[in-house]
């Protein structure tokens, strides 16, 4: 069992499922503890469910997938690098028993909220299965918004309305705007598979595109647009809804600057930026959570 588990926690994609998944439910219980006004109120039992589905859904399931594409697609230091983990039955059973808790789990929560609940679970099962695998693996301006943003929203709102039996316009705005500086970031690291015209072309993600159609350097406005789309949506949101969400403007203010001032062909200022606005994520919905719990 030690050995099987040593072998597996290499895949568990940690960066992603903490500054997506685990940031989400941070938000999420954050105003479940405002809405609620105590947070004794909360159901940390059920918390811990979704926690788990959550880890399931994304750090086990997605993280299997991406690993035995980059074996079959990848160099062959990826491949060796995947073989000395799981076997390819190692890995469809690792994916099989995540799958299997994840919709477990997420059917145990349902059955204390409506079938609104079940939307979301059918949400987050679609994109872990889809996440990584043909055809819908980086579709040309399609992926991240069928497949990353649904996810992120889904359970920010799934969790908030499990925990509060409820729906709040706020907690709407706050998962759009944490799903959109997530895509955005996203976005950058798609930046990181391009670093030449050349591989440009054989990329079907949304930088790639914009790198083929308006030339190489154009590549970097695309996270730049998408924060920019934050501040938008996030000023609308300080003028209309609360003022709490000025400082998603200016994480993402930022964030399009450090996007401006990214360097293609320096694959280590690339990485470098986009730990930053990885960091400015998670830290944004720590903030998020933490102001609105004790206000």
């Amino acid at each position: 069992m030690f050995h099987m588990l040593r072998r597996t926690l290499p895949l568990l994609r940690v960066v992603p499922v903490f500054s997506w998944s685990l940031s989400a439910l941070a938000i999420s219980v954050g105003f479940a503890v405002h809405d609620l006004r105590s947070a004794s109120a909360v159901d940390w039992m059920m918390f811990g469910v979704l926690l788990l589905s959550v880890l399931l859904l994304q750090g086990v399931i997605q993280s299997v997938q991406e690993h035995k594409a980059s074996g079959k697609s990848g160099s062959k230091a990826e491949t060796a690098r995947v073989k000395k983990t799981l076997s390819d039955r190692g890995l469809f059973v690792f994916g099989l028993l995540g799958l299997i808790g994840a919709v477990s789990f997420g059917i145990y929560a349902a059955k204390t909220a409506s079938g609104s609940f079940t939307l979301f679970l059918l949400v987050g099962v679609w994109t872990a299965l889809s996440y990584a695998c043909h055809p819908f693996r980086y579709l040309s301006m399609l992926g991240e918004w069928y497949l990353a943003f649904p996810a992120i929203t889904a359970c920010t709102l799934g969790t908030y309305y499990i925990l509060t039996d409820a729906w709040e316009p706020v907690i709407g705005w706050a998962a759009v705007l944490h799903s959109l500086l997530c895509v955005a970031w996203l976005m950058q690291y798609h930046l990181g598979d391009l670093t030449t015209a050349r591989k440009a072309e054989k990329q079907r993600t949304t930088v790639a595109w914009a790198a083929r159609k308006f030339g190489f350097e154009a590549a970097r406005h695309v996270p730049a647009a998408y924060f920019l789309l934050t501040v938008l949506l996030g000023t609308m949101a300080t003028l209309r809804v609360t003022h709490i969400f000025l400082l998603t403007v200016v994480c993402a203010l930022l964030g399009a600057f450090n996007s401006w001032n990214t360097n293609l062909h320096d694959l280590r200022n690339v990485a470098g930026n986009q730990m930053k606005m990885i960091t400015m994520t998670v830290l944004h919905a720590m903030a998020l959570a933490l102001w609105m719990a004790w206000t």
